[in-house]
């Protein structure tokens, strides 16, 4: 059981006696047990269990996003996803480099972009490194 102390404002408006600070206030003391609920507390209630449901569906999400996330990364790829990706990749770049030479405004930044996208980089460096040790062997080789 909880004690709880609320002020009230007096509403004497034929009262003339308003110089007296002590009068202008009283205190009503209330008892209640913890099964006793008002409205704000249920209402109190009711936002918090609404905020947990959300965080909590917030919270799965987020879980299964870096889930998916993680499964994407490059080193948890199979040779297979890892060739096929850079197939694809290599598409788009020159998609995207044949729409950039039909532009009309053309700049630098435009033409990095192409090669920075996503998760280009390293598959750009991948497809660098395969070039080079195939120009290594063809070295060696004469």
């Amino acid at each position: 059981m909880a004690d709880y102390n609320i002020s009230f404002k007096k509403d004497d408006n034929n009262s003339d006696n308003s110089n007296d600070s002590n009068n202008d206030h009283y205190e009503k003391n209330i008892l209640k047990n913890k099964f006793n609920f008002n409205y704000s507390d249920y209402q109190k209630l009711k936002i918090a269990e609404q905020y947990n449901e959300l965080y909590s569906k917030q919270f799965n999400i987020n879980n299964e996003n870096k889930k998916i996330i993680e499964n994407k990364k490059i080193f948890n790829l199979s040779l297979n996803d890892i060739f096929k990706n850079v197939s694809n990749t290599f598409t788009d770049i020159l998609n995207e480099l044949v729409i950039y030479y039909n532009e009309d405004n053309k700049n630098i930044n435009n033409f990095f972009i192409i090669f920075t996208l996503k998760q280009r980089l390293i598959y750009i460096g991948i497809l660098i490194i395969v070039i080079s040790f195939s120009l290594w062997l063809i070295d060696i080789s004469k």
